[in-house]
């Protein structure tokens, strides 16, 4: 049980995560399946919608590698530092 204002946060790697070979994204692989985390799966964000709404959850916000790099990086272009371009954090809340 869980009360109406429950608040889910999480980061999930999306559905281009098998389809590149972007060095960073197949070295992220290789770390976490050293780390006994395996990634076998990438998800779209409409498969983690509706996981979360047969939960009784609504989507919050889909932060995607874009949206991230606009908020959280476009003060360091210089630095070369920007988001994974397969992960993704999404927010979601209890349904009322």
């Amino acid at each position: 049980m869980t009360d109406s204002d429950t608040l889910v946060i999480f980061d999930y790697p999306d559905e281009s995560t098998f389809k590149t070979s972007d060095k960073r994204v197949t070295t992220l692989s290789a770390m976490t399946e050293k780390l006994g985390e395996k990634m076998i799966h990438g998800y779209s964000f409409s498969e983690l919608e509706n996981a979360l709404n047969r939960h009784s959850f609504k989507v919050h916000e889909n932060i995607t590698p874009k949206i991230m790099d606009e908020r959280y990086y476009s003060d360091h272009i210089n630095s070369g530092m920007t988001a994974f371009p397969n992960v993704n954090i999404l927010t979601g809340i209890k349904n009322v």
